[in-house]
């Protein structure tokens, strides 16, 4: 008995110092950080769909995306948001980003849409817009 407590134990210590998870209609994004109730939010935060892209962040600062194919394969990654973006054909194989914006018109206008240019830097960021 005292093994099945402790074990129970255990999995809601994992369960509660996990990663956190929201979805995206959870958060508010802008230019400055990534909030969740008021507060800048560190976990992943999931498309609603739970399957189409993940932002990683910590204490509301963006630091990984990632989108993904109907297969569930990485399409786009962007990791540390400063290096640049790789883009994955349904295969997993590297593409270019044109090649990608052509043969997956759909992902890519999501994309444009979670991360319109900046006009003043010409930088992608989030917008409030974004968080319908």
């Amino acid at each position: 008995m005292k093994r099945l407590a402790a074990g129970a134990l255990l999995l809601v210590c994992c369960w509660a110092c996990g990663p956190h998870q929201a979805r995206i209609h959870e958060i508010v994004m802008d230019k400055e950080s990534i909030l969740k109730n008021g507060e800048p939010y560190t976990g992943e935060v999931w498309s609603d769909d739970g399957k189409s892209f993940c932002l990683t962040t910590r204490n509301g600062e963006l630091t990984r995306f990632v989108m993904y194919h109907l297969n569930g394969r990485e399409a786009v990654c962007i990791d540390n948001l400063d290096d640049e973006m790789t883009v994955y054909d349904e295969g997993g194989e590297a593409i270019s980003i044109d090649s990608f914006a052509t043969q997956y018109k759909e992902l890519a206008g999501t994309l444009h849409e979670l991360f319109p240019e900046d006009s003043a830097d010409g930088d992608a960021a989030p917008t409030e817009a974004d968080n319908p």
